[in-house]
């Protein structure tokens, strides 16, 4: 039987400035859902995106390690638009997660995964940027389930 374990990454709550958190533990596992779940847009700025990367340490031929950004496969996103939710189911494409503005309707819950881990530790950097506004900032958490397989 997989061992599976959820852990929340980041709670929810404000954030202005890039902010990453490292996932040590990945090298017990397989594979990895993230989700990000953003529910408002504060400080009134003219423009405001926010980014997730997931990234991968490498070690170069050098010997020294790298940061590596890696695409994900979509899983689902649900967007909800005046309390009325909508679903809709990922294709498994491989890509980044989808760059949230000021025009994206809030809340919004995006998951993306990998099934095939490599690397010794992944890391999770928020990138938020804006323009104008007094203090702006996203409410936003990450969680991810991570799976070892049996064997």
């Amino acid at each position: 039987m997989a061992n599976t374990r959820f852990k929340n990454i980041l709670a929810l709550g404000a954030v202005s400035s890039n902010t990453s958190r490292l996932l040590p533990e990945i090298r017990n596992f397989d594979e990895i859902i993230v989700v990000v779940h953003v529910t408002a847009l504060g400080g009134s700025p003219t423009t405001a995106t926010l980014d997730l990367d997931v990234e991968t340490e490498i070690e170069v031929v050098s010997g020294t390690r790298r940061w590596m950004r890696i695409f994900t496969e979509a899983l689902g996103t649900v967007s909800d638009a005046d309390g009325s939710p909508t679903h809709t189911p990922g294709s498994r494409a491989f890509g980044a997660f989808t760059q949230l503005t000021q025009t994206t309707v809030l809340e919004w819950i995006e998951a993306r995964g990998l099934s095939t881990l490599q690397g010794k530790q992944i890391r999770l950097t928020l990138r938020p940027v804006f323009t104008g506004g007094a203090s702006p900032s996203w409410t936003v958490g990450v969680s991810t389930y991570l799976k070892a397989n049996a064997g």
